[in-house]
């Protein structure tokens, strides 16, 4: 059986500085998922990065 290490960041949406770290953590390949943060001030900056 194989084995896989998922690695989640969460508060995505929290605000720009955590978008922008989460977004290069995804981008290096250092995280593998992420949960939104769907009522925070920043998640609809998120439409940007989810179009990409």
């Amino acid at each position: 059986m194989d084995k896989y290490l998922i690695l989640n960041a969460d508060d995505f949406g929290y605000d720009a500085e955590t978008n922008e770290a989460i977004e290069t953590l995804l981008k290096s390949e250092r995280i593998t998922s992420v949960s939104l943060l769907a009522p925070a001030p920043a998640a609809k900056e998120l439409r940007r990065v989810a179009a990409a």
